[in-house]
């Protein structure tokens, strides 16, 4: 079993040379996707009604922390199947 993520993990990764880009997986479909620009953002995997796994972008980092990832996830595995298939953004109240 994989352990969560850090903060001092999430400051401190780069992406390894050659690569263009980097996910870290969290736990429960967080993920922290880091590019080679060094742009951080959270993602959450889910799987549509097609039964086909799709990412939904939660924010940039710093401007959401780890904790409010979280946070965000958790809030969305709340509402289960009623994710925003048809929406491009999902308004979150943190």
């Amino acid at each position: 079993m994989r352990a969560k993520l850090t903060q001092k993990t999430v400051d401190q990764t780069v992406v390894a040379k050659g690569k263009n880009s980097q996910r870290l997986f969290d736990g429960g479909g967080l993920y922290l996707d880091v590019r080679r620009s060094e742009n951080k953002t959270w993602e959450y995997r889910y799987t549509k009604s097609n039964c086909k796994g799709t990412f939904l972008g939660l924010g940039t980092y710093p401007e959401i922390s780890l904790e409010s990832a979280r946070k965000r996830r958790w809030s969305l595995v709340r509402c289960g199947a009623k994710l925003p298939t048809q929406q491009r953004r999902y308004v979150f109240k943190d």
